[in-house]
């Protein structure tokens, strides 16, 4: 018996011994390696000192001190003691809280302390918690500000800068804030606390950084309990499926204020409903509370899809889509045994005292699980369990183990990729701060006894405004830096945490350009003749119809996708023409990472490996658990190197200028003249007016403008060919959870790029 249970269910991908290559930080091989080819009780006797090697990372992570009361009201309050009175906790909030020109209510009391960010509304409710904590009655007001508060509001949050050490820059139309007509609106209604000390109602107002308690900016209009109606957000996550019919039916939803549903790892998986297998059920998981919708066929679904819908007081709304699946696409999720979404909604930066206590927790969770699955594996070689119930077993550990990783997936990527921004936008000298709540889905999927990935962002704004004096250009170069980073790095963390090939978008359009594929920049006036030429699928054509007519994005994408294995892999730029933002894309409408092998059906390694697959699926999951503990410690313990990735942001800045606006046959060079280009750049596009420099009209050049330059300035700061000097510095905190101190200049110097 125990023979035959070693034999069974033959699977083709190998084992993949040893801990993947760490991009972040640099870990020691494992000492578990075992034969080349092992059997399945090769496999159980490294069990125990696989599990002793898991134990050890997960101590490290342990032994890291977590500050709580960055984290909780409660617990800041209790770690000021006496201190703790109403004058104390308005000076905090003041002081160590810094401010963001958004509307409305999207962080809350929580968020804000998390993110030590918030604007106006969102700073009065963590302190009218705070006040709550000491007992003292507070009630929120607002009323709109007039033209000189505005102004000083404005010019304490940005400061004032100049740029030198680059000729051409002389004479170049330099930012204004109180002329910038978004900005001014967006802070004209003004929130502050009124609080009831010695029986007196007495004004707080914690945005204005140097106020003094009892001093409201302006005139009070009206007031509440807590947040005002017209400025309370709610988050509601639905779940569809369209079928043949073509109608989209609603499986299931669920609603809650923001600020319940952000930072919590909201998981989304789809259990067999019937004994053939044919029907499945969906089930989230949000904090332990689980909520089933209705049964459906996978076999008579043509597309599937999350929409997050966020609402602020019925003023504004912005919806976020992303698909699961679309029939004849390239990835298949449902051709996998088991599929799990994590989900993670941030509304803000991210904390990293969070992402140590999240690790503690769930790591050591996860440890235990696998602790106790190795019992019943060795039951199952011992033939005390049933073979089924061993599957079951090692299927339900997969279930929490791939949920639990996908929200440590999303954290790592989000605290890495807001500490990179806040270094670019202090490099650069400007403001960045999210004004909408973005979402990090991380999906895993196994099929047989293997995991494969992906990490997808939506909604993945974020504003940056320059300090008064420096060019326009600074919001475009931060733009097209991160977007570019953000690209490459998201597969980065993929491919380092669960040690599979991931392929990034950046590196399946920079094989399309060494395949000499022709890459051509979509806008409205080309797209309808230069679509239907392009050798790619009506999905990706239709994505990419969609970004340019109803977005009014531009589009940079090669004629047809670059080969992968035995696959066609189609990506794209998506440029905006306001912001200068890059977003990377893919056939399917992500723009993330995504595993090789899933999409490609090209087998990760050469050699199969034999075995029964419960012992196979655990194995799959201790390498995946060593990863990400791992990887997890190394962070804690000092600063991730992002080295390779940025090396390779800068190579494609240069790149992509060349690329924009020009005929595939005839593509410019691939080195940037950047004085040149600079030059140009300063230049305002002809046609069309609007509200900076450069105007925006029709044409593919005023469209691709705020993406190319910004491309074009944040080379030109990267290799230092111009300096940053602050005339008046920022009043308040700029950096959200990290000091100053902590965080490194974005500087290359020391990474060797070529």
């Amino acid at each position: 018996m125990k023979k035959a249970l070693e034999g069974s269910r033959q699977v083709t991908r190998p084992l993949r011994w040893g801990l993947a290559l760490l991009v972040l930080m640099a870990l020691g091989a494992p000492s578990w390696a075992v034969a080349q080819t092992p059997t399945t009780s090769d496999y159980i006797k490294e069990f125990g000192p696989r599990l002793s090697a898991i134990s050890e990372q997960v101590q490290l992570v342990q032994r890291q001190r977590v500050s709580s009361e960055e984290l909780s009201p409660k617990r800041l309050v209790a770690s000021m003691g006496r201190r703790a009175t109403a004058q104390s906790l308005y000076f905090y909030v003041r002081d160590e809280i810094a401010f963001d020109p958004y509307e409305g209510e999207l962080r809350g009391a929580r968020g804000t302390l998390m993110s030590r960010s918030g604007n106006s509304l969102d700073q009065s409710l963590l302190l009218q918690e705070l006040l709550a904590e000491v007992g003292v009655k507070s009630r929120i007001a607002w009323g709109k500000l007039g033209p000189k508060e505005i102004n000083a509001l404005l010019t304490d949050y940005v400061g004032e800068a100049k740029v030198t050490g680059m000729d051409v820059l002389v004479g170049t139309p330099l930012y204004e804030p109180t002329r910038d007509r978004a900005l001014i609106n967006t802070v004209r209604e003004h929130y502050w606390v009124e609080a009831n000390v010695d029986r007196k109602w007495t004004a707080m107002d914690p945005s204005f950084k140097r106020a003094a308690m009892g001093v409201p900016a302006t005139a009070k209009e009206g007031e509440s309990d807590g947040v005002p109606p017209q400025a309370q957000m709610t988050a509601t996550v639905k779940l569809f499926i369209e079928g043949a019919d073509g109608r989209p039916r609603s499986l299931m939803a669920v609603q809650d204020r923001l600020g319940e549903l952000s930072y919590r790892n909201l998981t989304l998986s789809f259990a067999e409903s019937d004994a053939k297998g044919t029907t499945r059920t969906p089930r989230m998981v949000i904090a332990g509370k689980v909520t089933r919708g209705e049964g459906f066929r996978p076999a008579d679904v043509k597309r599937m899809w999350l929409e997050f819908f966020f609402d602020r007081g019925g003023k504004s709304q912005t919806k976020v889509q992303r698909d699961l699946f679309v029939e004849g696409s390239a990835l298949d999720v449902f051709q996998a045994d088991q599929q799990i979404f994590s989900m993670l909604i941030l509304p803000g930066w991210l904390n990293p005292e969070f992402f140590k206590a999240v690790a503690q927790q769930e790591l050591s969770s996860l440890y235990t699980g696998g602790e106790g699955m190795r019992k019943v594996i060795e039951a199952g070689a011992a033939l005390t369990v049933r073979e089924a119930e061993v599957l079951k077993r090692a299927s339900a550990y997969v279930e929490e183990l791939v949920g639990k990783a996908g929200g440590m997936l999303a954290l790592t990527y989000a605290m890495v990729a807001d500490r990179t921004s806040l270094r670019m936008a202090n490099k650069l000298g400007v403001r960045a701060f999210f004004d909408e709540p973005r979402v990090v889905i991380v999906g895993g999927f196994r099929k047989d006894d293997r995991l494969y990935w992906q990490i997808d962002l939506r909604n993945d704004n974020i504003r940056a405004v320059p300090a008064k004096g420096l060019p326009r250009l600074m919001e475009y170069a931060f733009q097209a830096m991160r977007g570019r980073f953000n690209s490459q790095f998201e597969a980065t963390v993929v491919s380092t945490l669960t040690g599979k090939p991931v392929l990034s978008v950046y590196e399946a359009f920079d094989q399309a350009v060494e395949e000499k594929i022709p890459v051509v920049t979509l806008v409205p006036e080309n797209l309808d003749p230069f679509l239907p030429k392009m050798k790619i699928s009506a999905e990706a054509g239709g994505r990419i119809k969609e970004e340019v007519r109803k977005s009014g994005k531009a589009v940079l994408a090669p004629a047809k996708g670059a080969k992968f294995g035995g696959a066609s892999v189609m990506v794209w730029w998506s440029m905006d023409p306001v912001t200068g933002a890059l977003v990377g894309r893919r056939e399917d409408g992500t723009n993330g990472g995504f595993s090789t092998p899933m999409l490609t059906g090209e087998p990760a390694e050469a050699k199969p490996r034999t075995g029964n697959i419960e012992v196979l699926l655990f194995d799959e999951a201790l390498t995946l658990l060593y990863n990400l503990s791992g990887t997890v410690a190394a962070m804690l313990r000092g600063e991730p190197n992002v080295c390779s990735v940025s090396c390779a942001t800068v190579k494609d800045l240069v790149k992509l200028p060349t690329l924009m606006c020009v005929d595939g046959a005839a593509r410019g060079a691939t080195k940037l003249p950047l004085d040149d280009e600079m030059a140009a750049c300063l230049q305002p596009v002809q046609g069309g007016g609007g509200d900076d420099i450069f105007g925006v009209s029709v044409g593919c050049d005023a469209l691709v403008h705020a993406s190319k330059c910004g491309a074009v300035m944040s080379v030109g700061n990267i290799v230092n060919r111009y300096q940053l000097e602050f005339k008046t510095p920022p009043v308040g905190p700029i950096t959200g959870p990290w000091k100053a101190s902590e965080l490194q200049p974005f500087d290359l110097a020391g990474c060797g790029c070529k």
